[in-house]
């Protein structure tokens, strides 16, 4: 048991190695900053509602037109597994909808970020 515990004391210290001095680097932290900021910016996410609204409409066709096909089909298995595929799609387009809606990103002080980091 001291043997392995030993191991996982230099696996641990070679990940912490690792990490302050590759990761946790000055650019790599940056980077990162800035692509939380931008995927917060609220342009960012009136774009991504704007593709989740038009999936919604595609979702929403492709649903009305199983629905036809099941209606005039007399083999309905696959229609149903393709129809019921459409449907967890809306609801995860609608759950990310409502997320990217209810949303209340404010103006974040980089300079702020960036000293506290």
């Amino acid at each position: 048991m001291r043997v392995l515990a030993c191991v996982n004391e230099r696996v641990d210290h070679a990940v912490l190695r690792t990490l302050a001095g590759d990761v946790l680097r000055p650019p790599v932290v940056m980077a990162v900053i800035d692509g939380v900021l931008d995927a917060l910016a609220p342009q960012q996410r009136t774009q991504d509602l704007e593709r989740c609204h038009a999936s919604l409409r595609k979702v929403d066709q492709a649903i009305a037109n199983l629905g036809r096909a099941v209606a005039a089909a007399g083999e309905l298995d696959e229609q149903l597994d393709q129809l019921r595929a459409e449907r967890v799609q809306r609801d995860e387009l609608v759950r990310t909808m409502t997320a990217l809606e209810r949303a209340n990103v404010q103006r974040f002080d980089r300079r702020a970020i960036v000293a506290k980091v």
